[in-house]
């Protein structure tokens, strides 16, 4: 299966940011038995998604975003990918009671705007409930059984995310295709390793 990801925000770019989601991505879905092909980084801006995203969609069967999902200006992902797909963006009644009973001790008039966006997801996607934030993550399945998974940019979100929801929606879409064992070794150089495993190694390309 071919997995993409496309890390959104001027943050990383500008190297204000390190993206340690792409870290715990990689590692998780290795974990599994799955592996990220390609991983692309771009500004927050809807040309930008709309242009990588197109493109991976003729390769990809699976494609994560991270990012641009908060309640700034800037935060346009999920509405984009709505355009891209020509759905509707709905609001989400059962999300926007589950944001505001978390949060019922902020009442200002800011944050009633920043909900009703978040609370705001693209129609017939899957909502994947932030417990340790706001934002929601949308897992979207397109007519031709790919899927655009959308998680939200901050780490301490991000990252408990996809350990509480990636495992079971993963084998929706397909098998684990390799297992994974890691083997740590010292005491011996590379080239000594590599003479002992190449002859296994060469059973499994």
């Amino acid at each position: 299966m071919s997995i993409a990801l496309v890390c959104i925000g001027n943050e990383i770019l500008d190297g204000d940011t390190l993206n340690t989601n792409l870290q715990a991505l990689a590692r998780s879905l290795k974990q599994w038995g799955y592996a990220i092909s390609e991983e692309v980084c771009i500004c927050d801006t809807p040309q930008a998604i709309e242009e990588q995203l197109n493109r991976l969609l003729r390769t990809a069967k699976l494609i994560f975003t991270i990012g641009g999902l908060g309640p700034t200006r800037d935060d346009l992902t999920r509405e984009t990918i709505a355009r891209l797909l020509n759905k509707k963006l709905v609001l989400d009644q059962d999300l926007m009671e589950k944001i505001s009973s978390r949060f019922r001790h902020r009442n200002s008039p800011d944050f009633e705007q920043a909900r009703r966006k978040q609370a705001t997801i693209i129609e017939g996607a899957k909502v994947l409930f932030n417990h340790w934030g706001i934002a929601p993550g949308l897992w979207c399945l397109l007519p031709d059984d790919k899927v655009i998974c959308m998680l939200p940019g901050p780490p301490r979100e991000c990252v408990p995310m996809i350990q509480h929801y990636l495992p079971e929606l993963l084998k929706t879409l397909m098998p684990p295709q390799r297992a994974c064992v890691t083997l740590p070794v010292f005491g011996i150089g590379e080239s000594s390793v590599a003479a002992q495993t190449d002859p296994v190694l060469a059973d499994y390309p």
